[in-house]
């Protein structure tokens, strides 16, 4: 059977992606075991499974409380930024004032382009692009491209 000329490249993938995983596995693996259990018979052992590392975990080192705080700060600003960014859309996209087009230019490629294909070197522009399936087209520019 013929090998697919990219055999080697994936073969480097995986095991690339493996030694990424492995520490990672490792430690949810032995975060299972009790800790008597490894100090007898080592880490490279198997067995001595329990859930009460976990539980120990959330009674001693309060995560409930520490969860509580993430959660008080994190979610009013999710909502406070997706809200105002919302009305930042609907104003840019809406209204005509003086830096309508620079504030548009700013914050559109990087949310429709792939970065490193969009930029103002590959466009010719100053930080306009228009993106059509993968490929970068030259767009207009509402200001000259400085050298």
């Amino acid at each position: 059977m013929p090998r697919s000329p990219r055999f080697v490249l994936h073969s480097f993938l995986w095991v690339v992606a493996l030694g990424w995983l492995f520490p990672i596995l490792w430690a949810v693996f032995n975060s299972f075991r009790d800790y008597a259990y490894t100090a007898q018979h080592g880490y490279v052992s198997f067995g001595g499974f329990t859930l009460r590392n976990y539980v120990n975990a959330w009674t001693e080192g309060e995560f409930g409380v520490h969860f509580w705080n993430s959660l008080v700060i994190t979610a009013p600003t999710v909502v406070i930024t997706l809200f105002l960014s919302c009305g930042m859309g609907f104003v840019l996209s809406r209204f005509r004032f003086r830096f309508n087009r620079c504030c548009w230019a700013s914050f559109w490629p990087p949310t429709c382009c792939r970065r490193s294909r969009c930029s103002s070197r590959s466009t010719g522009c100053s930080g306009t692009c228009a993106c059509r399936s993968g490929s970068v087209t030259r767009a207009r520019c509402s200001t000259p491209r400085s050298a």
